[in-house]
């Protein structure tokens, strides 16, 4: 009686060779963040100063209870001032405080 085999069945499809990476190199140019937004303020708009300045970190969650039609034009102020909703209440909240 012989003995079973144990042997691996991917060795079937993965080859023990190594292979050569080709020569890639990849440049990554680091833009300078703007404090300053490039849009001028217009009427009835928040402008929002966005700044890397602030190390803390979000951490707090809330729930906040809105009504959809509430929700709608938060979510629209939200896009005009090119920010998420989530963003636009922290901004809003920031200025208010």
């Amino acid at each position: 009686m012989t003995g079973k085999s144990f042997s691996n069945p991917l060795g079937n499809f993965i080859s023990s060779e190594p292979v050569e990476a080709p020569d890639v190199q990849f440049v990554v140019e680091k833009q300078k963040p703007s404090t300053e937004t490039s849009e001028p303020v217009q009427a009835g708009k928040i402008g929002f100063q966005y700044s890397n300045e602030k190390k803390e970190i979000k951490s707090k969650r809330i729930q906040l209870v809105l009504t959809p039609s509430m929700y709608q034009k938060l979510k629209h102020r939200a896009k005009a001032e090119k920010a998420s909703v989530n963003d636009f209440i922290c901004q809003l909240l920031d200025k208010v405080l």
